[in-house]
C-alpha cells in the first residue's frame, strides 16, 4: 500500500454516514451521498462516453432534470460503431457477443435520452462558448442551488476550475475525475486551497487505467465533494483506500490501493 505525501493530505476525506455507490461496479460507478441525490433537482453531467448506468440509476429520482453534455457521442457515433464491429465479426475479426454488446448499449442510449427527464447537448464544456462548446454559465439555472455536478472530460476539468469556484453555490455535490494531477499539480492544490472553504470530500478512487504518481496519490482520481453545511457531523477521516464501496475501473487490473497517514 503507498503511502501519501503529506502536501496531499488535504484529499483526506471526511466520514460521511450515508455513502452509497450509483451506477456499475466498474468505470462509471461513482460514489455519492444518498440525501444530497434526494434533494437535488437537477444533474448535469459533463462527459458521457459509451457508459451511463450513474445517469440511468439517478432517474429513480423522477423529480430530477438531467442534462449531458458531451460532443463525442451521438446516434450516429453509435451507428458508426455498430457498423465498424458488423465489419470486423463477418470477417472474423471480432467476437460475436462484442457485437450484441454494442447494439445493447445503443438501446439503452437511445433509452436515456428519449427519457422525458433527459436532455443531451452535444457541445463540449470549456472555459468558452462558440459554436461546438459552452460554459458553466450558459449551462446552469442560476436560481437552482441543488445541482449535482458530474464532470468527466479528460483533462479539460482544468479550464473550468475558476467557473466551479464562482458558481459554488449552485452546487450540493460535485463529482469529478481529475486527470494527470501530477502534470497539473499548481493548479490542482490551488483550487483545492480555495474550494475546500465551501465543500468537504466525502470520497476519493483512483482510476486504475493510470499509475500513482510520485506523491503516492493515483494519477487520475475520482473525488466526490458535498457542501460543508450537509451531512457531515463526525470528524472523522477515512484513511484507507480502496474502501468497500469501491471497485477497479478496469476490472483486469487491481485496484489502486493508498493510506494516508493519520
Amino acid at each position: 500500500m503507498k503511502i501519501v505525501n503529506k502536501k496531499f493530505y488535504f484529499l483526506k476525506p471526511f466520514y460521511c454516514k450515508d455513502l452509497l455507490r450509483v451506477g456499475t461496479n466498474a468505470d462509471g460507478g461513482y460514489i455519492c451521498s444518498s440525501s444530497v441525490i434526494k434533494k437535488a433537482k437537477y444533474l448535469i453531467s459533463c462527459g458521457l462516453g459509451n457508459e451511463f448506468s450513474f445517469e440511468n440509476s439517478l432517474l429513480k429520482n423522477k423529480s430530477m432534470t438531467i442534462n449531458i453534455y458531451d460532443h463525442t457521442i451521438s446516434i450516429f457515433s453509435h451507428i458508426r460503431l455498430i457498423l465498424k464491429h458488423f465489419r470486423r465479426f463477418i470477417t472474423f475479426r471480432l467476437k460475436y457477443f462484442i457485437l450484441i454488446e454494442t447494439l445493447v448499449n445503443f438501446y439503452k442510449y437511445l433509452l436515456l435520452i428519449n427519457h422525458n427527464n433527459v436532455h443531451h447537448f452535444s457541445k463540449k464544456v470549456s472555459n468558452k462558448k462558440d459554436a461546438n462548446s459552452i460554459t458553466l454559465k450558459n449551462i446552469l439555472n442560476l436560481k437552482s442551488k441543488n445541482v449535482i455536478l458530474k464532470i468527466d472530460i479528460e483533462g479539460s476539468e482544468f479550464k473550468i476550475l475558476n467557473q466551479l469556484l464562482r458558481y459554488k453555490e449552485n452546487f450540493s455535490m460535485l463529482i469529478i475525475e481529475f486527470h494527470f494531477i501530477q502534470k497539473n499539480k499548481k493548479v490542482f492544490t490551488n483550487f483545492f486551497n480555495e474550494f475546500l472553504n465551501f465543500f468537504t470530500i466525502i470520497h476519493v478512487h483512483g482510476n486504475n487505467n493510470n499509475s500513482l504518481n510520485i506523491y503516492g496519490i493515483p494519477d487520475v482520481l475520482e473525488i466526490t465533494m458535498i457542501k460543508k453545511k450537509n451531512n457531515i457531523k463526525i470528524k472523522k477521516r477515512i484513511i484507507n483506500f480502496p474502501t468497500k464501496l469501491d471497485f477497479p475501473n478496469n476490472p483486469h487490473y487491481k485496484d489502486h490501493s493508498f493510506r494516508f497517514l493519520n
